[in-house]
């Protein structure tokens, strides 16, 4: 901010407007289904919280953990948590 002497809003009080404009091209996005970017998420914090454990020394920990990760839609994390199961057993 600049200091000129005059007092400034403070830019942080100011609502965050998101709103970026895409309703003005509905052509473009009339196809376009809603995705879920995060619906995986819970999967992934446990993937990261058994390679935490396993770093520990945990394996009992690492494997309840993968096992909830093998329950997840994901095949992506689904594959990696059987192959480290697969190399702790």
């Amino acid at each position: 901010m600049k200091d000129d002497g005059e007092e400034q809003e403070d830019p942080d009080s100011k609502p965050i407007d998101l709103n970026v404009g895409l309703d003005e091209f509905p052509d473009m996005l009339n196809e376009v289904e809603p995705y879920d970017v995060d619906k995986s998420g819970e999967a992934a914090n446990n993937m990261d919280l058994a390679k935490a454990y396993l770093e520990m020394n945990d394996v009992d920990g690492a494997m309840a953990l993968l096992e909830k990760v093998m329950t997840s839609g994901d095949s992506n994390l689904k594959s990696e948590a059987m192959e480290i199961m697969e190399k702790l057993h």
